[in-house]
């Protein structure tokens, strides 16, 4: 009896331990996630997106996939109703996208054919060319010139119907625009291309530093992300006592995704350097980010247009004419605004009185290259 006794009460002791332990682990959980949910409460108001799209579920319109040879573009096939999250206006937008992202309702593989006293004309350039602004598809620039051309056409007797086709991609420069064209554009037979770009130009190039696109650091930065090479010494280390989970499971790249945007800085670093630095080796990120920063740190707006945005610019527009020699190339500059407007140091050797704006240097300089070359079978309109 003493003994059967003795163990009930162990048993009881054990159970009001197990709970006691119960208790005090649900208790230590529930301080836990408190404290999870003060820093997500903190984190909340003080840390946002760089665009509202990347924070979107659904995604948006304008949530980037990327594609082969073109890069980054808007959803394909969607629509967009309704309050738009990066905009304070337009609460009945209604914006429709066809394949890749493009404003178009055809199979870019299987276009129309073209028709009797039809006039295409192809359209391209950044989110301005593209539409965005207008309230619905029928609002945008590419939907209104055929109406105001045709109208032109009928005034003066011909019966020529014009077809606006919209190539343009939005956050693209012009050198993904010449690509869009080479790949797709032959088979639309146009009769004219119309590039309306500039602003892209510009920004893009402020941005990179470079004539990359917008994506290709990040790519880059992925890149690095899926290699042992890249991992921090640290990781290293550990990986000589445990290398099957370090590079045989998803630790290792999880890690090194925490230095994404170090990758992103270096592959930017590297890229800059390899066009600009004609003693340009493979060297240490820590060399190479310093050599960076000494170079592209001091450039300002003005130098970036100088030594990116005008080559890159002629480049694309020649690379188009070239591929598309019996068909005109009109480049319509792009108006400028915002700090692209004002960023400008005033242009050396500007006759007095004229302008010294960021418009004024970006045009001079493109007609003063583009002047008196016969072989440039392309036509330059300033949009003042």
């Amino acid at each position: 009896m003493m003994a059967a006794w003795g163990d009930d009460e162990i048993r009881q002791d054990n159970c009001v331990s197990s709970l006691g332990y119960r208790s005090i682990n649900h208790s230590g959980r529930g301080g836990t996630f408190g404290c999870l949910k003060l820093i997500d409460n903190r984190l909340l108001p003080h840390r946002h997106p760089s665009v509202p799209d990347e924070d979107a579920d659904p995604a948006t319109m304008r949530t980037m996939e990327n594609y082969p040879f073109t890069g980054e573009q808007i959803q394909a096939y969607m629509r967009q109703q309704g309050r738009l999250p990066w905009l304070n206006y337009d609460d009945d937008f209604d914006v429709v996208s066809g394949e890749y992202g493009f404003f178009i309702d055809f199979r870019l593989e299987a276009p129309p054919p073209k028709q009797d006293h039809e006039i295409r004309i192809v359209l391209t350039g950044g989110s301005a060319a593209q539409g965005w602004g207008g309230r619905t598809n029928a609002d945008m620039f590419y939907k209104l010139l055929p109406v105001r051309l045709d109208q032109r056409l009928r005034e003066g007797g011909q019966s020529c119907k014009v077809t606006v086709i919209n190539l343009a991609m939005a956050a693209s420069h012009i050198y993904q625009n010449f690509i869009v064209l080479n790949k797709w554009a032959h088979a639309l037979q146009p009769d004219a291309i119309l590039s309306f770009s500039g602003h892209n130009e510009i920004y893009v190039p402020r941005e990179t530093r470079s004539d990359a696109d917008f994506a290709a650091a990040l790519i880059g930065g992925f890149a690095q992300v899926l290699r042992y090479s890249a991992s921090p010494h640290w990781l290293k280390v550990i990986a000589r006592y445990y290398p099957g989970i370090v590079r045989r499971t998803v630790i290792g790249p999880l890690i090194r995704f925490m230095y994404l945007d170090a990758y992103k800085d270096e592959w930017q670093a590297n890229y800059f350097l390899s066009r600009t630095d004609p003693s340009y080796r493979p060297m240490p990120a820590a060399e190479t980010l310093r050599r960076y920063q000494a170079a592209a740190g001091p450039m300002t707006t003005a130098d970036i247009v100088r030594s990116v945005s005008i080559p890159l610019y002629e480049h694309a527009i020649e690379s188009i004419s070239r591929d598309f020699p019996d068909t005109p190339v009109f480049a319509v500059f792009q108006p400028l605004h915002g700090d692209l407007e004002d960023g400008y140091a005033p242009h050396e050797g500007g006759r007095p009185g004229e302008s010294s704006g960021p418009r004024s240097l970006w045009q001079r300089q493109i007609c003063r290259s583009s002047t008196g070359v016969g072989a440039k079978r392309f036509f330059l309109r300033i949009i003042r």
